[in-house]
């Protein structure tokens, strides 16, 4: 029986740059932190969602799914404010990738550059 949500995992090349992403964006905090088989292994709360690290050869660039290389395409975090938010994570150093729109499903959403080559979704419900 699925008792609830877990984690997302990201494989990353540099450790130190994914922890100080979540870290100075979303004032993520590392929970845990672990060496197994020569890779480190880290997992994060951010807003009482866990984020997973897991080192990887530096040198493997390929984003294949469950197959132990870089990266995820995206997830997303509810804002109250988009144009209020997205102007705090700017400050904060974040890129935007994508405008503020509305999408098919009539949520205000835009779109700001991740660690890995992924990005980071932050939705607004219209009223």
């Amino acid at each position: 029986m699925v008792t609830g949500f877990d984690h997302v995992h990201f494989y990353c090349g540099n450790m130190e740059k994914a922890i100080a992403y979540f870290q100075n964006l979303f004032d993520g905090r590392v929970t845990s932190k672990a060496e197994f088989k020569g890779f480190t292994y880290v997992r994060m709360q951010v807003y009482g969602f866990t984020i997973a690290l897991r080192g990887v050869d530096p040198r493997n660039e390929e984003q294949v799914a469950g197959k132990e290389k870089r990266g995820l395409d995206h997830f997303g975090f509810k804002v109250d404010n988009l144009e209020k938010t997205l102007n705090d994570l700017a400050r904060k150093g974040a890129r935007i990738v994508v405008k503020p729109n509305v999408s098919p499903l009539g949520l205000n959403c835009a779109f700001i550059e991740g660690p890995e080559g992924s990005v980071v979704e932050l939705l607004e419900e219209k009223s």
